[in-house]
């Protein structure tokens, strides 16, 4: 029996015998015999066993072999791995869907609808072959739909509530001057946000804003190059309060305001 091999307590009880003759027979004092039967009864292979017997001799009828099995003993053999599940038809088609549905995340959605057409090819190729497999298998595609409408919902929700929950200002511009039928150019500026426009005086326009608001800019300029009219003004209000004002400078008026 090879060294490495574990023995059993038939092992351990049959060396412990053996030494029991040796010291019958006088090769051991009770002392040896003591100490190598609590060894024999400790051992965990079996080079444990026949260093306890290394220097005696073999005594005839009693040799150490290994315990045979009860009668009627079957070892337990477990039954062998049997693999993986075969791979569905439609798997590399939601394998394909549900890539796009997380490339969605990151494309502003542009990657959903190729998701939902994978989706159904996936729900007819595992539909076709295997009809009475779980729906959420056979069908992904209306699970991969209602998550995106669950998605678009909650995103819809949430830029609500943000939208909500900034403050609302109104900016107005006036104009005024005597412009005997001029046109001018005007120009206006709300945090770098630059819209223009040509009108004949006088002139007024609102734009209702969201959010905090750093700077506004006013210019307002003759087009046809011709001197403006001496009495030329412009303001800005900022929720119905004058917040600048400007006149006439070098056939133009400016005017400007920044958060303090």
């Amino acid at each position: 029996m090879q060294p490495h091999i574990r023995v059993s307590d038939v092992e351990r009880d049959r060396v412990s015998e053996i030494l029991r003759e040796h010291y019958a027979a006088g090769r051991l004092n009770h002392d040896e015999m003591n100490t190598r039967v609590g060894a024999a009864q400790s051992a965990v292979n079996w080079a444990d066993l026949y260093g306890l017997l290394a220097d005696l001799p073999v005594i005839p009828g009693m040799t150490l072999q290994p315990a045979a099995p009860p009668p009627g003993y079957a070892p337990h053999i477990p039954p062998g791995y049997p693999g993986p599940p075969p791979r569905k038809p439609g798997a590399p088609y939601s394998t394909a869907a549900w890539v796009c549905f997380g490339l969605g995340f990151f494309t502003l959605g542009t990657a959903w609808l190729p998701a939902l057409i994978f989706a159904a090819l996936a729900s007819s190729a595992n539909r076709a072959a295997e009809p009475k497999e779980s729906k959420l298998a056979r069908h992904p595609g209306p699970f991969i739909l209602g998550t995106l409408l669950v998605v678009v919902a909650t995103v819809a929700g949430g830029i609500s509530m943000f939208s909500a929950a900034q403050p609302r200002h109104e900016v107005a511009i006036e104009v005024t001057g005597e412009s005997g039928g001029k046109v001018f150019s005007v120009r206006t500026g709300i945090d770098g946000d630059e819209r223009s426009t040509t009108a004949r005086l006088p002139y007024e326009k609102s734009w209702p804003v969201r959010g905090s608001i750093d700077d506004l800019d006013l210019q307002v300029d003759s087009i046809d190059g011709k001197r403006a009219p001496s009495d030329l003004a412009c303001r800005i209000k900022l929720d119905g309060e004058v917040v600048a004002e400007g006149s006439i400078y070098e056939n133009s008026c400016q005017a400007r305001w920044e958060e303090d």
